[in-house]
This record gives structure tokens, sequence and C-alpha cells, in this order.
């Protein structure tokens, strides 16, 4: 079955109730299409606002992550010289010897008769050099055996024609320690 319809409006009428009907269409339309557009507009503005802030705050994070790294790079060399220096402290102090012990030691001995006039040393080596007088031959083999007898010293030589005087003899006693007591 078909419907039957009726139609009771004019043609002239009909046709301005269709454009009416096509105009009020073609606005709703329009302004569906400016408030979807007001919208994506609002949506971007507000967007581009958003990611200028957040622009601004990555750079100033930025900025404050090169100032740090630079101090990082600053410490970092600081630290490298420190380790030199350091570095060289150690080789240093491996090398160095508690001379001023041996001194002590050299010089707490009864010297009597004996006058120590130069008292030297090389680290290289750890052989010393001792050149005085001695009062009598007897002073002379006294203190070269006190100095043998020492638990620091290695060797102790001196030349033959030391004892060939009776009196005021110079003498000069060469030898070694023993380096780890001297060592630090």
């Amino acid at each position: 079955m078909n419907p039957l319809t009726l139609n009771l409006l004019s043609a002239s009428r009909r046709k301005t109730t269709h454009y009416v009907r096509l105009s009020r269409t073609f606005l709703a339309s329009l302004l569906l299409a400016l408030i979807t557009y007001g919208a994506i507009l609002g949506i971007l503005m507000g967007g581009n606002v958003f990611l200028e802030r957040e622009k601004k705050q990555v750079e100033q994070e930025l900025a404050q992550n090169e100032k740090i790294l630079r101090e990082l790079e600053a410490s970092n060399a600081e630290a490298k010289s420190i380790r030199g220096e350091l570095t060289a402290i150690k080789k240093n102090q491996k090398d160095y010897r508690v001379w001023s012990e041996a001194l002590r030691e050299l010089s707490s001995f009864d010297t009597q008769g004996i006058r120590l006039t130069e008292m030297s040393f090389q680290s290289a080596d750890s052989s010393y050099r001792i050149r005085g007088i001695a009062a009598t031959r007897e002073s002379l083999a006294e203190y070269q055996q006190t100095l043998e007898d020492t638990d620091r010293i290695q060797t102790v030589e001196s030349p033959v024609s030391s004892f060939t005087q009776r009196e005021n003899i110079p003498f000069q006693l060469t030898g070694t320690f023993l380096p780890p007591l001297f060592s630090r």
C-alpha cells in the first residue's frame, strides 16, 4: 500500500517554505560550523598559552641544568687537579725519609772526645757521611763501634788513615742506613 499525502499549500507558498527551511538549515549549519571553529580556535589558543608556559619552564630548567653541568665540569677539573697533586704527594711521601730521626739518634750517642762537624745523608741509596775531630784514637774507635752496634745502621766504613794519629784526629765515617727504618 502506498500512503497518500495531501498538500494543501499553494505552489508559491511551498516554494517559500522550502527556501525558508533551506536557509534555516544553512544558518544552523553555519552557526554549528562557527561554534565548532570557535571551540577549536579556543582550544588551540589555550594550548598555545599552555605550551608557551611549558616552553619557558623547560628553557629555565635547561638553563639550570647547563649551569649545574658547568659547575660539575669545573668540579671535575678541580678533582683531577687535586688527584694529580695527591698522586705527587703520595709519591713524595713514599720516597720520603725521616732524616731528622737519623740526626737525633746519631747525635744522641755518647760522643765524649768526639766533635762532629758535618753530617750528610743521601736518600737515593740511604748513605751517610759523618765528619768530625776525635780527641784520641780510642774515642774514635768507641764512636765507630757505637755506630756499628746501632740497629739503624747497616755499615760503617772509615779509612785506616784515620787511626794513624794519636790525638786531634780528623775523621770521616761513611756507610748506609737500613732503609725501612727511616721510611715513612
